[in-house]
């Protein structure tokens, strides 16, 4: 289905959490792992004309605590002339040290086609390929557009490793497991989330 003007998507969230020690049990399944950041929920509208909405999640409301600057626009303002609506979480006013960077987890459109009908896995490879070129570095578990633009991996072994490996990183909340082969417009349980434990946390 055509995308051809600003809309708002209300984010696909996971709804059911599972402790850690549950985890090699999706990972026998074959879903993906992403690693949840700690931030805000950011979800990013792109138009052909290179406007870009930045909204919160909850209301549609534009973020109050964070002003985007150039060079977090700038990757996103270099896309083809088409619409584009991508899910990330916004690291800035966390305390985790990381500020103005948007890590993209999902995209809901792309060339101004809802990506309603389309699995996981491959939005997951569609974000990848529109963005290859752009790839400046990556680590483990993100690639690197830029200082202010990441995209999350989809990890796929050694899920107790990562668990582990995480605790210590502020920036890192938990984990999100997702079917990959469950469409964005998948009305069941496709995503789990699994988090470190932290007294104020709500996630």
């Amino acid at each position: 289905m055509d995308y051809t003007s600003f809309q708002y998507f209300h984010p696909r969230k996971p709804q059911q959490k599972i402790p850690p020690t549950l985890l090699h049990i999706y990972e026998r399944l074959e879903w993906n792992l992403q690693i949840k950041k700690n931030g805000t929920n950011n979800m990013i509208f792109i138009s052909p004309e290179k406007e870009i909405h930045f909204r919160a999640s909850a209301q549609d409301l534009v973020h109050s605590a964070w002003q985007p600057s150039r060079n977090s626009k700038k990757v996103l303002e270099s896309l083809p002339s088409y619409w584009y609506v991508f899910n990330a979480e916004l690291l800035h006013s966390k305390g985790t040290g990381t500020r103005d960077t948007n890590y993209i987890f999902d995209m809901y459109v792309c060339g101004s086609k809802k990506l309603d009908d389309v699995t996981q896995q491959d939005r997951a490879t569609m974000l990848l390929e529109l963005f290859a070129d752009k790839i400046q570095d990556e680590t483990g578990y993100y690639y690197i557009l830029n200082d202010n633009t990441w995209i999350a991996k989809n990890l796929k072994i050694g899920f107790k490793s990562i668990w582990k490996d995480i605790q210590d990183n502020v920036e890192d909340e938990g984990v999100v497991l997702k079917d990959p082969n469950a469409p964005l417009n998948f009305p069941g349980n496709c995503m789990v989330k699994s988090r470190k434990y932290h007294k104020n946390s709500s996630w």
